[in-house]
């Protein structure tokens, strides 16, 4: 028994190191190298700068990100093969035109809250660009914004009021698309260019599957109403963390057999992580559950108050006699 625990332990730290290794093999490391900072603000160009530390170039400041033209941004030339990843802080109000356009190693960018514009072509030709997350302030995505970008998964906020021309144009990486407007968004039909709907998740509101089943170029995707922010993002984690929770889950058990003196605790462990999980999956449905109830008697009681009250019922009469 203990050489089968040994033998697995050393086959399980193999497994988790190896493709760590793999990784650092396959992808280039710059830390160490030079922090560099530009001004990149407008009117004011030292109200916004952007810092490339190793391989993440943050924007911070307050204001606005100048607009640029094809290969005119100052990483293009020398730096634009480091971006990995942009973090936009919290102050920046727009990202600039062409700011990442062509960052072909781009993999991850977060913008921030207090951004309304995502230029022209911000991120054109950011062909590794998976990882995108918009923030809640954004009210305008100019003409291929993200064009040629591969995220699989996106969601969009009902903060956005105009997307623009191609600006997702060849996002063909895409499989699910969620957006929160109640009414759907008028856009044209080469906003998704090159992008297969038919094969595209569509999240939307609850209850507005039929309205967007009508509206055009939304009526092609594969729709889906009832979208839980916290149930998608439950799903995500556990996809995204598979390895490590059926890892992680194993030595418990493993534990649970070698040591019988700490089997309480670990069932108490057990118990949580299954409450957790419940609870994410099963209250958002029990309170939609609930709220359509809830309608439904309203909806009854109101019907049968009109009938009585049209019908000249005695329920009509009392009301006229105690009002």
């Amino acid at each position: 028994m203990k050489q089968i625990v040994r033998i697995s332990f050393l086959l399980i730290l193999l497994f988790l190191l190896l493709p760590n290794f793999c990784q650092s093999q396959s992808k280039p490391t710059y830390k160490g190298i030079k922090e560099q900072t530009w001004q990149i603000g407008y009117p004011n160009a030292s109200s916004v700068t952007a810092t490339l530390r190793n391989d993440t170039l943050t924007v911070r400041g307050a204001g606005a990100m100048q607009n640029w033209n094809w290969e005119t941004t100052p990483w293009f030339t020398n730096a634009k093969e480091r971006i990995l990843c942009v973090i936009i802080d919290a102050g920046v109000t727009n990202v600039g035109n062409f700011a990442f356009g062509g960052c072909s190693n781009l993999s991850s960018v977060i913008i921030g809250n207090d951004v309304t514009t995502i230029g022209c072509q911000a991120f054109v030709h950011c062909f590794k660009l998976a990882n995108i997350t918009i923030g809640n302030s954004v009210q305008t995505i100019k003409g291929g914004a993200f064009w040629s970008c591969k995220p699989s998964s996106l969601l969009i906020p009902n903060s956005v009021t105009t997307i623009e021309d191609n600006a997702f144009t060849y996002c063909d990486h895409l499989i699910s698309l969620t957006v929160n407007w109640t009414n759907p968004l008028s856009i044209n039909s080469n906003v998704f260019t090159g992008v297969n709907l038919q094969k595209v998740k569509l999240n939307v509101p609850q209850g507005r599957e039929h309205v967007y089943g009508t509206a055009p170029v939304w009526r092609n995707f594969i729709i889906k109403e009832g979208y839980n922010r916290h149930l998608q993002y439950a799903i995500s984690v556990i996809k995204c963390n598979a390895l490590a929770f059926i890892i992680g889950t194993f030595f418990l058990v493993l534990l649970f057999i070698i040591f019988p003196k700490i089997r309480p605790i670990i069932l108490i462990i057990l118990g949580l992580i299954v409450l957790i999980v419940a609870a994410i999956i099963i209250i958002p449905i029990l309170i939609a559950a609930v709220v359509a109830i809830l309608k439904a008697i309203a909806m009854v009681i109101a019907v049968i108050f009109a009938i009585f009250w049209l019908l000249g019922g005695g329920l009509g009469r009392q009301w006229d006699r105690d009002h």
